[in-house]
């Protein structure tokens, strides 16, 4: 398992964060996109923002707008509107996201409740990113 400081500090090459969260997580997410995005010049991230279908107005919505329109180049957000403990749309995107990486480092961040973690955690190691670059967090 990795350390997310260990991607804010290292000298590599530009590195790709997926962030994964759902309503649950997206505080803890939010802070760790703003403090990553002060290194912006390093990382690159994506965030994939799982919501209830239901839901009109998302947590911190209006402040992911502008942080992405402050970083175009830095910070691809997606918003995806699923029905209640109905995840399977979640695949095809993070497939997306990992088919279209042209990063040498991609690494993984999921962070809500334990039903959502663990769905996307066994997706992840289903599409074979390597477990070591997965850490979940339940909120």
């Amino acid at each position: 398992m990795f350390e997310v400081d260990s991607i804010r500090k290292s000298k590599k090459s530009k590195s790709h964060l997926v962030l994964i969260c759902d309503e649950a997580g997206i505080f803890d997410t939010f802070k760790e996109i703003k403090e990553n995005l002060q290194d912006h010049d390093r990382i690159f991230l994506s965030l994939i923002y799982v919501i209830p279908s239901n839901l009109l107005n998302p947590l911190f919505e209006i402040e992911l707008r502008i942080l992405g329109k402050r970083f175009p180049q830095n910070l691809i957000i997606h918003k995806l509107k699923v029905e209640p403990l109905e995840y399977e749309a979640i695949q095809g995107l993070i497939e997306a996201v990992i088919n279209s990486n042209t990063y040498s480092e991609l690494r993984f961040l999921v962070k809500g409740n334990a039903g959502f973690i663990d769905y996307v955690v066994g997706v992840l190691v289903y599409l074979n990113v390597d477990k070591n670059k997965i850490v979940s967090e339940l909120i």
